[in-house]
């Protein structure tokens, strides 16, 4: 594809910020294998029930704690669109707490309805390694 341009909206570039640039909108899963700009490496995979969730784990699903005075209070950013008056019927709210598994919980059941977190099923748990570059130039490289 050498002397073809192509720009995607992740490029801040094409049909959407800038109409003289050549390209199309596309998601993700649709791009060419090219196109990648990440590649996740599976690391380590395990099986445990739900509520077994570590607070570290809780952390890195996206759980962020505040400004780090005492008490702890952690949160899931952006929750606030989804939590409330405004959330789209169905959604549960949630809130923040002392315990990041807990603001997991409340993900969790807001994800998929009802109280999972409660029926507590076994859980597949993928660690990975994130590899900034195209797949292929890293295949090559290692």
């Amino acid at each position: 594809m050498s002397g073809v341009a192509v720009w995607y909206e992740a490029d801040g570039k094409g049909p959407a910020t800038d109409l003289h640039m050549p390209g199309k909108h596309r998601q993700a899963m649709h791009m060419p294998r090219w196109a990648s700009r990440l590649t996740l490496t599976v690391t380590d995979v395990r099986v445990e029930l739900l509520q077994n969730i570590s607070k570290a784990d809780a952390i890195a699903e996206g759980i962020v704690e505040d400004d780090g005075s005492e008490p702890d209070i952690f949160y899931l950013p952006g929750s606030h669109l989804i939590s409330g008056v405004n959330a789209p019927k169905g959604r549960l709210p949630i809130g923040q707490h002392s315990d990041p598994r807990l603001v997991y919980r409340d993900l969790v059941n807001n994800l998929h309805g009802g109280d999972l977190w409660k029926e507590n099923p076994w859980m597949v748990a993928y660690t990975f390694s994130v590899h900034r570059g195209n797949i292929d130039k890293i295949a090559r490289s290692a």
